[in-house]
Order: C-alpha cells, then sequence, then structure tokens
C-alpha cells in the first residue's frame, strides 16, 4: 500500500460555481469528482445537488462498509481521486506515488501547485518509509498518532512520493488518521 495524499475538501467552499446552493460542500465536491472524470457514474443518483437539498452523512466513527473501502481503493489504483472522511474533515484523496493522480487533486480544488498537500500513511511503519523522524517528532507522533496531528519531516530521498505532493520541496506532511474509514482505505 501506499500513502494518500489529501488535501482537505472544506476549503474549497469558494471554488463553488455562481448558483449552486449547495449546504454541504462534501456533496458539492464529490459530484464534481465524479462528472469530471467520469470515476464511478452510478455515484451520480445517489449524489442529491439539488440547491437546497443536499445530503450526507456527518463524519461518525462507524466501521466502514468493506465494499465501499474497495471500491474507494479501486479508484486510488486507478489514478483517480476519492473523498474520504478523517476525524477532522473530508479529505480528496490521491495515490501518493502517483504524479497523475495527484496533479487531479490540484486542479479538481484549484489548488496552487507551491501548496504542499499531507500525505495520510496507515501507520508510524509506513510514515517511516517516506521521512526521517527525530526523536522529538518520533515522541509526538507516538503520543498523538493516530490522530489529527500532522507532523513535517524531512522527505527520504527514496521515498516514492511524488514531488507534486511536497510541492519540491525536501519535507514532507505526513499524518496517520484515526478514523476507521481512512485507515481501512489507507491499509
Amino acid at each position: 500500500p501506499s500513502a494518500l495524499a489529501a488535501a482537505s475538501i472544506r476549503s474549497c467552499r469558494s471554488a463553488w460555481p455562481l448558483g449552486v446552493a449547495c449546504a454541504d460542500p462534501f456533496v458539492w465536491l464529490i459530484r464534481r469528482v465524479v462528472i469530471s472524470s467520469g470515476s464511478m457514474p452510478q455515484l451520480l443518483p445517489l449524489l442529491d445537488a439539488a440547491p437546497g437539498a443536499c445530503q450526507t452523512t456527518s463524519m461518525n466513527s462507524a466501521p466502514a462498509d468493506p465494499q465501499t473501502v474497495a471500491d474507494a481503493a479501486a479508484l486510488l489504483q486507478r489514478g483517480d481521486l476519492c473523498a474520504f472522511a478523517t476525524e477532522t474533515v473530508y479529505g480528496l484523496g490521491a495515490d501518493a506515488t502517483n504524479s497523475g493522480a495527484v496533479l487531479k487533486i490540484y486542479e479538481t480544488k484549484g489548488r496552487p501547485r507551491f501548496n504542499p498537500l499531507i500525505s495520510h500513511c496507515a501507520d508510524m511503519e509506513m510514515a517511516e518509509r517516506f521521512g526521517n523522524f527525530s526523536p522529538l517528532a518520533r515522541r509526538l507522533a507516538d503520543a498523538f498518532w493516530p490522530g489529527p496531528l500532522t507532523l513535517v519531516v524531512p522527505l527520504k530521498p527514496d521515498a516514492g512520493l511524488s514531488d507534486l505532493v511536497t510541492a519540491g520541496l525536501d519535507t514532507v506532511g505526513l499524518r496517520v488518521p484515526a478514523h476507521p474509514m481512512a485507515r481501512d482505505l489507507i491499509a
């Protein structure tokens, strides 16, 4: 498995087109991703994006449906985008080792390419494949992972992450989310 590069969906509110009165940016962006990438068109009827009628579920900690995780993983393996819940926000994710997939995050969000992404990892072992952890960074990870803490650490030269993830920097933002769906997806 590889890390999941992700950007928060809640920050895309400014990218909504005029005339879309959607109460939830998650539903609006998922609809945009499904339409623009052709990913899983069977999802479109499930996404009610009529003005004032957007519905979605909250970020609860219920176990993920294995089929949902498998479908999302298949999207990532094909180089497509996948929206997923973390314990703090919905994230728009892509395989962090696939530059074409990571580029889709920037294009979909209209995010400047000089703004690095966070790489979500399944556990500390995976995170150590991508970054060098100082004793302090390791203590912080041990204390707060899994959870809503992103550590920016020196990038390992042989990490294999797309340069787009780090925006060409020699550091990488790593996180091990606590949300069961995110962890199942990354594992």
